[in-house]
């Protein structure tokens, strides 16, 4: 069955969408913006949880893949890794739309997922959707230092080369943020940078000036 879009942005008109590159604010401000306007947060930590009880080699062969060790996962292709990673986040869509779906029956939404561009921009109403952006640089140096990646970074150090793992890990992080930054200029969709002085008060102002709030 194939629901068309039109129709899903319908029933996703109180879900509002904050997107964009890893280290660029998705999270926190989701949950500030949440918070301050009492609704619902979804993030895709929650969802990435469904998915693993829910994955089948059959329908989700990127997020079921295996791999010989940490060794093999680290240390495949840049380019690899990314088709890798993007395969695996197009495969979660569904779960992702229809947890949306029913969780904005309730109350609206704010949700903290890691859709493509062009999903977000087919999915988000009018006026429901940010991407929250910051430069390659910027996302390699932040990534390994967030709490909630701590564990890839023990992984990575507990390698035969983890310098190498590590590097590998960060080409393939910087080509996935210059990819998605492209696309979002290119989109014309609302985006905003963070960069060191970026403050929490000050982006949750201007979202909720693109919101309309």
């Amino acid at each position: 069955m194939n629901i068309p879009l039109n129709i899903l942005r319908r029933y996703l008109r109180d879900v509002y969408f904050f997107c964009g590159t890893a280290c660029g604010g998705k999270t926190t401000l989701s949950k500030a913006f949440a918070e301050k306007h009492g609704f619902l947060w979804l993030s895709e930590f929650e969802l990435l949880g469904l998915m693993d009880n829910i994955a089948d080699p059959v329908y989700q062969p990127a997020c079921c893949a295996s791999f010989t060790g940490w060794e093999a996962y680290f240390n495949r292709p840049y380019k690899e890794y990314a088709q890798w990673l993007n395969a695996c986040t197009a495969e979660q869509v569904p779960l992702m739309v229809l947890e949306l779906l029913k969780r904005s029956a309730e109350r609206p939404v704010a949700v903290d997922m890691p859709f493509s561009v062009q999903s977000a921009l087919e999915l988000a109403a009018p006026g429901h959707l940010v991407f929250l952006v910051t430069t390659p640089e910027n996302a390699v140096r932040d990534y390994c230092n967030r709490p909630s990646h701590k564990e890839i970074l023990d992984e990575i150090m507990r390698l035969k080369n983890p310098e190498k793992a590590l590097s590998n890990m960060n080409r393939t992080l910087e080509y996935i943020t210059q990819n998605m930054l492209d696309e979002v200029y290119q989109s014309g969709a609302p985006w905003i940078m963070r960069g060191d002085g970026s403050t929490v008060e000050g982006t949750l102002a201007l979202v909720e000036e693109y919101f309309g709030f």
